[in-house]
């Protein structure tokens, strides 16, 4: 299966180039080839015949795991036109204008309708500031799966609460989506990152957010909780950093193979004293109980396949990933990564 980021920077490159996007359907491949052999095979288990047992069955299609498979590309295909709709995302495009939308309108719609909140009353943001959920907001946890659905195995009030919140703003945001476009952007992979300190009120430990972004629109995002507890916001943003750079130096190597190459990718922070202690190799007492793994990449940076410049707090849009921001900055960053209505 393909990943959903592989198909937005697909995207991002058809509205930036002005290119043709089609969409076929491949059927099975193996499945429709004429096997010329006389090959015979043992009956499957559960369709023996009693009275015929010592039967054997003889193949008249390629079967999966023969050595003829791989020769016999033989299948149909359906051309779809232009491209509309892939794995639940719909694509509006504006060929004059030079913009292309992705969007799960359809999808959020039918979610709300199910649950009867498609006509809820819109709020500006996706949790609002007053929500500090834990799992001791909970009527009862079970300990063996608590990591796993720490909330919604036995959720209380305070945690619906937030559910039904985003689905208010769900229900108020369904015709937004990213707008890729030929703005002058770069074909270049860059990206944001943040962390918070300690917001998880259950374990103490920190969260990282990043959003990578190429020829000017979102292609990656993700909200994760850190593995360990970091013992300071510094500590917490220097962990994030170096695990969003192992994610930068991937879509680096994707990019690279589809013909943009590209010498460094650009990180963006807000933090001067991560900063500092990543570009810094000199030890420091403070930081020496810092795993090993973290360091790697102060390597990066040396040698440039990372890069990482500050960011003010306000423009850095990984925030809204790690912790509840205002409504005009939420906004102020949905503009800067082209995350509009269509």
């Amino acid at each position: 299966m393909m990943k959903h980021t592989s198909i937005r920077l697909i995207l991002s490159i058809v509205a930036a180039q002005n290119m043709e996007l089609e969409q076929l359907d491949v059927k099975t491949t193996f499945l429709h080839g004429d096997l010329e052999e006389r090959i015979y095979m043992q009956q499957s288990e559960g369709f023996i015949e009693p009275e015929k047992k010592d039967y054997v069955c003889k193949l008249k299609k390629f079967l999966y795991g023969l050595k003829q498979s791989s020769r016999q590309w033989e299948f149909d295909m359906k051309d779809l036109g232009s491209a509309k709709k892939i794995l639940g995302t719909e694509i509006h495009r504006d060929r004059k204008a030079g913009k292309l939308w992705v969007t799960q309108k359809s999808y959020i719609e039918k979610v709300l309708e199910r649950f009867s909140i498609l006509n809820a009353k819109p709020v500006s943001t996706p949790l609002g500031a007053h929500f500090q959920l834990s799992s001791q907001l909970c009527p009862s946890t079970e300990e063996d799966i608590e990591y796993i659905v720490p909330y919604m195995r036995n959720p209380g009030k305070k945690h619906w609460d937030a559910v039904k919140w985003i689905s208010h703003y769900l229900a108020g945001s369904t015709n937004f989506g990213i707008m890729f476009d030929r703005d002058g952007a770069k074909g270049e992979v860059s990206g944001f990152v943040d962390s918070d300190y300690a917001w998880d009120l259950d374990s103490r430990r920190s969260t990282t957010g990043y959003i990578f972004k190429f020829y000017g629109g979102p292609i990656c995002w993700k909200s994760v909780l850190q593995s360990t507890t970091a013992l300071s916001t510094t500590k917490a943003e220097y962990m994030a950093l170096t695990e969003v750079a192992k994610e930068a130096l991937w879509l680096k190597g994707l990019v690279d193979k589809l013909g943009f190459k590209q010498r460094g990718v650009l990180l963006q922070c807000d933090s001067q004293s991560t900063m500092n202690l990543a570009k810094n190799q000199v030890f420091h007492a403070r930081t020496k109980h810092i795993d090993v793994r973290y360091h790697r990449v102060r390597e990066w940076i040396n040698s440039r396949q990372i890069i990482v410049h500050k960011v003010h707090t306000n423009d850095n849009v990984a925030e809204t990933l790690t912790k509840t921001v205002t409504m005009e900055n939420f906004k102020h960053c949905l503009s800067l990564i082209h995350l509009l209505s269509c």
